[in-house]
């Protein structure tokens, strides 16, 4: 029986590894956030600033606020006009600013509107002057992190060798200053230079050696081999691997090679790659031979005369092919080859015959079941992209020719990984979504089924951006797509059976929300 599970050392391995890499993830996540929110607070002053500045041009005066100040985007400011900035309903004459902008949370100081005097005293009549208090996380271009001010003037700031906040601010210190954070933690220079020198400590090489080094490698090993085992079989896995490596060289011998057989998927009609192909003495049942299919599913044998058969072998399938048992062709495909004695002329003729593979298993349609093996598949990528991200950290704390070496090795391991674990990425994708709303609709069942048998050849759970897709090769195809909450949609007839190669189903598909009874 097939194991459909996870070995110790996988779920192990990839505990510990997705925990380092989620708290990377984390921090650089936060700071791309920070980023956003910082170019938003900048593009607001702007705006505010616009709206404030054609204010002044039509009543030769800035709006005047109270003592304390209005926050800019609350209840009592939301409206910029004629009668200064008010809230929704007071406004009057011409309106400058609709929605007045609100600081982006969290962090940052409220947008706090003052008008003052010219001498910086708070201003109540004719105010010839006003400031915009405001924050940044990070510098934004010239802009340095910290609080800041917007004036008639323009943007006031520490790069100013100004405060930043005026006296009237009500929270002076909510933000540390540059020279601040340089004096706890060091310029950018010395948190280098303090890395540096933490790197070349002997404890810290040790560990980097007996511990980082080896988890990487062990991480990626695991992946690969659990990638191999389920792609490929173990007797044959030598011959595989060392097709695997001499594939680039095999590319000029196809340019020659002008006829060939292929290995494909009986259903969708695409071919298998890495599948083994034997051929048989067809008296003794002696193996003559054996090929591994390339990525198009080709092989190729120029025997002696004689009686041969042809014995295939990938894991997650059966040969032969019981759906098309009573078949010669099968639209592109012809020549169909079922088990039976082939004769060979001898000389330079070439087996060209083609072999259909029935998966072993029913395409999965549970939707947990469905999760499950998209968690898996998730797990399994961060353990392999583990090996290649820790051996990059082991590198940089040991820089030698045998680091090096390393990193080479975790590359092509992740390399054969992809290769054998990855299915190919699809060259488009179609998306479901709501047909009232136009909102992409994640986590939605959408299958492929084939004429004239309406039999399901595969099945997707949409992605969060609510996309799917599915290679299929010559024939007649339809989909199907279910959600909760909404009617189940299926396509007309998808006519692919002039196509010569694979293609991807892939078109935008809508949904209606189920009618309630009330609404109906």
């Amino acid at each position: 029986m097939k194991s459909k599970g996870f070995t110790l050392i996988e779920l192990l391995i990839t505990t510990v590894i997705i925990g380092l890499l989620s708290v990377a993830a984390s921090t650089t996540y936060q700071f791309v956030r920070s980023n956003a929110r910082d170019a938003r607070r900048v593009a607001d002053m702007r705006t505010i600033r616009n709206a404030i500045e054609i204010y002044y041009e039509q009543n030769a005066k800035y709006p005047t606020a109270p003592p304390e100040g209005i926050v800019l985007g609350s209840d009592a400011g939301k409206m910029i006009s004629d009668a200064g900035i008010t809230p929704y309903g007071g406004e009057r004459g011409l309106v400058y600013l609709q929605n007045v902008p609100f600081n982006v949370l969290p962090y940052g100081l409220p947008y706090t509107y003052r008008s003052l005097s010219r001498d910086g005293k708070v201003c109540q009549v004719d105010c010839p002057s006003y400031e915009v208090a405001f924050a940044l996380e990070a510098p934004v271009g010239s802009l340095a992190a910290g609080p800041h001010l917007l004036t008639e003037a323009g943007i006031l700031g520490e790069e100013s060798e100004t405060s930043g906040v005026s006296r009237f601010a009500v929270i002076v210190n909510y933000l540390p200053s540059s020279k601040e954070l340089d004096a706890a933690f060091g310029t950018a220079e010395e948190l280098a230079a303090l890395a540096s020198e933490t790197a070349a400590r002997e404890d810290v090489q040790a560990a980097n050696t007996m511990v980082v080094v080896p988890v990487s490698l062990l991480s990626i090993l695991a992946s690969v081999s659990a990638a191999f085992s389920s792609a490929v079989p173990i007797g044959n896995a030598g011959q595989v691997f060392l097709a695997f490596l001499a594939q680039p060289l095999l590319l000029f011998s196809r340019r020659k090679r002008r006829r060939w057989g292929v290995v494909y998927h009986a259903g969708t009609k695409v071919p298998i790659d890495l599948a083994t192909v034997r051929l048989l003495d067809g008296k003794t049942g002696r193996v003559v031979a054996t090929k591994v299919t390339d990525k198009d599913g080709r092989f190729a044998f120029a025997p002696d005369a004689g009686e041969y058969r042809l014995e295939v072998v990938k894991p997650g399938f059966v040969f032969p092919a019981a759906s098309l048992q009573a078949v010669n062709e099968d639209g592109a495909f012809a020549d169909i080859y079922h088990g039976t004695l082939l004769h060979a002329e001898g000389g330079a003729q070439v087996l060209t015959v083609n072999v259909p593979l029935d998966p072993e298993d029913e395409p999965l349609t549970d939707v947990r079941e469905l999760l499950s093996a998209k968690n898996k598949n998730t797990l399994r990528k961060a353990g392999a992209l583990a090996g290649p991200t820790l051996s990059v950290l082991a590198l940089a704390i040991t820089p030698t020719l045998k680091m090096l070496a390393l990193f080479a090795l975790q590359v092509v391991l992740y390399r054969m990984f992809k290769r054998f674990a990855v299915p190919p990425v699809p060259k488009s994708f179609g998306v479901l979504h709501d047909i009232d709303t136009r909102k992409p609709i994640p986590g939605a069942v959408v299958r492929v089924l084939s004429l004239p048998y309406h039999k399901v050849l595969e099945t997707r759970l949409t992605d969060a951006q609510g996309r799917y897709a599915f290679n299929v090769g010559a024939g007649l195809y339809y989909l199907t797509a279910l959600k909760p909450g909404y009617e189940k949609t299926e396509t007309d007839q998808i006519d692919f059976s002039k196509n010569e190669k694979p293609a991807w189903i892939a078109a935008d598909l809508p949904m209606r929300k189920t009618r309630t009874r009330l609404e109906t």
